[in-house]
Parts: C-alpha cells; sequence; structure tokens
C-alpha cells in the first residue's frame, strides 16, 4: 500500500512585450496573472522610456504656446531678469529637459504606486513581490501615451498664452495665468480618464494577479487612489 503525493504547479503564462503593452485595453485576466508570477522588469522599463516619451511630446506643445515676461518690480536688475527668463525658457522649451522631466515625473509616480500597492496587497495577505506590484503600476504608460497625444493636441489648437511673473511678489498674471479655460478643462477631462482608467487596471490586478477577494481588492483599489491623488484633495479644500 503507497502515498501518492500531489503537488499542485502554477502554470506559468508567457506573455510578450507587445502583451504588456496592450494589457491596459485587453485587461486579460491571464495577463494580470503573469505579471504576478514572472515579472519582467526590462518590459517595464521600455514601457517607462515610451510612456514618458508622448508625455514629454504633450508638455513640449503646450508649453510651445508660452511666452514668458518677467518682471521684478524695479527690484531687480535687467541682467538678471534676462538670466532668469532664459533658464526658463531651456527648462520649458528643450526637448531634452523636458523629457527628463517627465521621465522622472513617471518614474516617481510609478514607484510611488508600486510601494502603496504592494504593502496593502501583503497586508491583505496577497500573493506577488514588488516587482510584481511595479509591473501593474507600469501599466500607466499606455494612459500615458494615449494622454500625452491628446495634449499634444490642446498644445496644437491653443492660442498663444502670455505668462508676466512679478519675481518680487511671485504673482503670475497674463491671460489667466495659464491655459485658456476650455482648454484647462479638457487637460483636467483627461487626467480624470486616466485616473478612471488605473482604477480599473489596479482592481482587475488585485482580483486576477495577486488573487485577492472582490472585497479587499475594491478596499486596495479605492486606498490606492486616494493616496495618489491626496494633493488634488488638498487644493479642493
Amino acid at each position: 500500500m503507497g502515498f501518492e503525493i500531489s503537488e499542485e504547479f502554477e502554470e506559468e503564462i508567457p506573455y510578450s512585450l507587445t502583451d504588456y503593452l496592450l494589457q491596459p485595453m485587453k485587461l486579460a485576466s491571464s495577463v494580470f496573472r503573469a505579471l504576478v508570477i514572472r515579472p519582467k522588469l526590462k518590459y517595464w522599463l521600455v514601457a517607462l522610456l515610451m510612456g514618458s516619451a508622448f508625455t514629454g511630446l504633450g508638455m513640449w506643445m503646450v508649453f510651445q504656446k508660452i511666452e514668458i515676461n518677467l518682471v521684478g518690480g524695479g527690484n531687480i536688475p535687467e541682467e538678471a531678469l534676462e538670466a532668469a527668463k532664459e533658464m526658463m525658457n531651456v527648462f520649458m522649451k528643450n526637448p531634452a529637459i523636458i523629457y527628463l522631466e517627465a521621465l522622472l515625473s513617471e518614474l516617481f509616480i510609478q514607484l510611488v504606486t508600486a510601494v502603496v500597492l504592494f504593502v496593502l496587497v501583503k497586508l491583505m495577505s496577497g500573493e506577488g513581490g514588488f516587482s510584481s506590484s511595479l509591473m501593474v503600476a507600469g501599466l500607466k504608460n499606455i494612459p500615458s501615451i494615449l494622454s500625452g497625444l491628446l495634449m499634444a493636441y490642446i498644445g496644437y489648437i491653443m492660442p498663444p498664452v502670455r505668462w508676466e511673473i512679478d519675481l518680487s511678489t511671485g504673482n503670475v498674471g497674463g491671460f489667466g495665468g495659464g491655459m485658456p479655460q476650455g482648454l484647462e478643462v479638457q487637460q483636467q477631462a483627461i487626467n480624470l480618464l486616466v485616473s478612471l482608467w488605473m482604477v480599473v487596471i489596479v482592481y482587475l490586478a488585485c482580483r486576477y494577479g495577486f488573487k485577492m477577494n472582490k472585497g479587499r481588492s475594491l478596499l486596495i483599489t479605492v486606498i490606492l487612489w486616494v493616496v495618489l491623488n491626496f494633493t488634488v484633495f488638498l487644493s479642493l479644500l
């Protein structure tokens, strides 16, 4: 008489870079699971570089329509004002610097998202490591590409904007201190769309990737959304 010991192994699901890039649109449960079982950080890095490029494109198109005029209220020499204006133009209109700003911004957001997601999943006894959480956070890159293209279009159609900045007081004047109101509403709508898109992605990743139940998946999604939009809530107070 013998004893048969059976162990259940979960088969690794292969996925390609294309699968990862299209996952925010396909939302395939099998790919979510594969990201947790077998994270591929090289895919995350490629998506990060791509998303940052399109985000930077949108920023660059908008900045091309902004003209800056610095005033010092008589307290700052003209030479210093011109030097400050040239420096601001370099940071706002140099494509390489804009891309670097977009890259660092996307990297920071995704690292914060991954850390918070990893901690919440572990607190609720979910599966996966930090790399898995980073892969899920990296799914934001495709929404970033689409939002970058929409921002580029907004920059293309928006009229020129003149910012007059008083360095002695820090006040910004001119065309409302920013984009025309209608275009600003469109920008906020794009940000809201990306935020809601990420809510769906995180919830499904928790359900099918980290193997959480519906209640815990929803709780993690809500907490993460609140943390990432904390500054927005503060501005409304």
